[in-house]
């Protein structure tokens, strides 16, 4: 006889066993019920299936109404205003208005400055744009804000 086939007496045995697990269930829910105890709960199985299960997926890669990304500088207070313009333009260059870069800082209250940066557009069709000072370095955080940071982050050095 295979490993996996079973004989008849074991069928049996299986069936008495899955019987006497279940009368030994109701006893103690009996036994729970006159002890003024709330009895086992009937679980009834799952019902989501594949339908369901592919559904969910679909609506879980939609976004929410209103979640689409949004500028998170629009709405700052912009405490200062720096014109910069770059080192050399070419004669002939016309003026494009500004490429905003906007660093927020710490002065004990906040302090914001708008590097407005001049663009302009070359004879060639290049552009060429107003130069950020050293310390800004193309970080939107300035240095007392960083610095501020730094020393109370709770992972040290980074």
């Amino acid at each position: 006889m295979a490993e996996n086939e079973e004989s008849p007496i074991i069928s049996e045995f299986i069936d008495y066993i899955k019987q006497q697990g279940d009368m030994i269930q109701k006893l103690k829910d009996e036994l729970a019920e006159l002890k003024g105890q709330k009895a086992k709960p009937k679980i009834k199985p799952s019902n989501l299936d594949k339908k369901t299960a592919i559904r969910r997926k679909n609506t879980q890669d939609k976004k929410r109404p209103g979640s689409q990304k949004r500028s998170k500088t629009k709405q700052l207070e912009i405490n200062e205003d720096k014109i910069i313009q770059p080192d050399l333009i070419p004669a002939g260059s016309e003026f494009k208005g500004y490429q905003d870069f906007i660093v927020q800082d710490l002065i004990i209250g906040n302090w914001n400055i708008r590097y407005r940066r001049a663009r302009y557009k070359t004879p060639s069709g290049d552009y060429i744009i107003g130069g950020l000072p050293d310390h800004v370095s193309q970080n939107h955080f300035g240095s007392t804000l960083t610095a501020f940071y730094m020393k109370h982050s709770p992972i040290k050095g980074e």
